[in-house]
């Protein structure tokens, strides 16, 4: 047995040990916490980077909403750097260290990493990087980064970047706002494989004198609505449609029409301040009030301060766009030449009314309804911004193209954004809007909506 005072030396160091232990113990601990901390306000610094980012993106395609050029070499700016009063977009974050962050973005290729605009183009784009932007797509980057930490505070100066691809393309080749009636009707796309897609957006309750959204013949395609598959009739009853899809409305193209026929108003080459009737004489397009008749060469644009009306037998050329602060009256043809890629163009704040066996191979955007009457073949873009598009015929009428019938506000009660094409062979063929799109690349017919985002490494 020890001695006493040897036990009592034990029992000391044994002491020391155990305070040894402990003071490491809580050393660890400690180190463990700040580490932890550490890592929390790192993980909050980048979570409100990627949110910085993303609503930089936002902001990014508001821009190009407002202008689709933005971007491109058309465009006046190429390069945007958002920042708040004072140099910086703050964010008050007391005690986390992210009190300055700073979004941009750039269409340069010379910097990196860069967005591509390629929304109107009909082909895709292989950039420097080799990254493809497909045809009517847009690469959209937004990077954001701490300023604080930029300035050498620490972590943080690694910026975030969010990227998305965008389109504003329009998919369907029929679509309304309200009911949609093909009763016996054939509808097809023009690309073999391809099926037509015939939207409504009808919600509930149905106007009083509609008992469905759709009355189909037989589609080829998808028939979308608000509605469950119950607010569609087939007539005749053995009519068909390939699939039915449910979807929430979706906004309609806006069409600044009247924007368009008042800008015509400075800029055409031909203006007639009184209503006026056209007509073919001689092989050449004469227009006027009698006795004051101008003949156009084509390509022109014609502006009308009041009605116009067209008489002829035979057509209007390819390359006259027409702009008419009035109604359009169609007793005649209207088609294009040789090249069935060339259009004439109709724009009319009232309405457009086709009468008889009419060819008719135009585009017609109308403000107010858009009425064909008889059985008239018709080759172009229907669009109608507050109004209804009614074809009616005996059967032996056709249409090729684009449909779209919007009402301005779908909760008034008054019915607006129809479309009828009974007994009709209906045809949908979106290529057409390409060839809209490089008339007037500066009118968007929907909002970019997203295809695919990601957060860049």
């Amino acid at each position: 047995m020890l001695p006493v005072f040897a036990r009592r030396g034990v029992a000391l160091v044994v002491v020391l040990l155990v305070l040894v232990v402990l003071v490491l113990l809580a050393g660890t601990a400690a180190m463990l916490g700040i580490s932890t901390q550490t890592l929390s306000i790192q993980a909050q610094k980048e979570a409100v980077l990627l949110h910085v980012a993303d609503g930089g993106l936002n902001e990014l395609l508001d821009q190009v909403n407002q202008d689709p050029a933005y971007g491109t070499a058309s465009s006046p700016s190429t390069m945007g750097v958002k920042i708040n009063i004072g140099g910086a977009y703050t964010l008050s974050m007391p005690g986390r260290g992210v009190d300055q962050t700073q979004y941009w973005w750039t269409f340069s290729e010379g910097a990196e990493p860069y967005s591509t605009n390629n929304l109107r183009g009909d082909t895709s784009y292989t950039r420097p990087d080799g990254r493809v932007v497909p045809a009517g797509c847009m690469l959209a980057i937004v990077s954001a980064y701490d300023k604080g930490a930029a300035a050498g505070q620490g972590a943080g100066a690694r910026p975030v970047r969010v990227s998305a691809i965008v389109t504003d393309r329009w998919l369907d080749g029929i679509a309304a706002d309200s009911t949609i009636n093909m009763k016996h009707s054939e509808v097809r796309d023009i690309h073999p494989g391809l099926g037509a897609t015939v939207r409504s957006n009808q919600p509930d309750p149905l106007p009083k004198s509609e008992k469905y959204a759709v009355v189909v013949g037989d589609v080829v395609g998808d028939v979308f609505t608000c509605l469950d598959s119950t607010a569609i009739e087939p007539d005749p009853p053995n009519g068909n449609w390939t699939n039915h899809g449910y979807s929430p409305p979706i906004d309609l193209p806006n069409i600044p029409i009247d924007t368009i026929v008042a800008n015509a108003a400075t800029s055409a080459a031909y203006k007639f301040d009184t209503p006026v009737t056209c007509d073919w004489s001689g092989g050449k397009l004469v227009i006027g009030k009698k006795n004051q008749e101008q003949t156009v060469t084509p390509p022109a644009d014609i502006y009308v301060h009041g009605d116009f009306t067209y008489v002829g037998s035979k057509v209007i050329p390819p390359g006259v766009r027409l702009f008419v602060d009035g109604d359009v009256t169609i007793n005649g043809g209207v088609a294009s030449g040789p090249d069935p890629t060339l259009f004439s163009y109709i724009f009319t704040t009232g309405t457009a009314t086709i009468n008889g066996a009419s060819t008719v191979k135009t585009h017609i955007l109308a403000t107010d309804d858009i009425r064909v009457n008889g059985n008239s073949n018709l080759d172009g873009f229907l669009y109608t911004r507050q109004g209804d598009i009614a074809v009616t015929g005996g059967g032996n009428g056709s249409l090729t193209g684009v449909m779209i019938a919007r009402d301005p506000d779908r909760s008034d009660p008054t019915v607006l954004g129809m479309v009828d094409t009974s007994n009709y062979r209906v045809t949908t063929q979106l290529d057409y809007l390409a060839e809209f799109r490089n008339q007037f690349p500066n009118v968007s017919l929907r909002r970019l909506y997203t295809i695919a985002w990601w957060r860049l490494p």
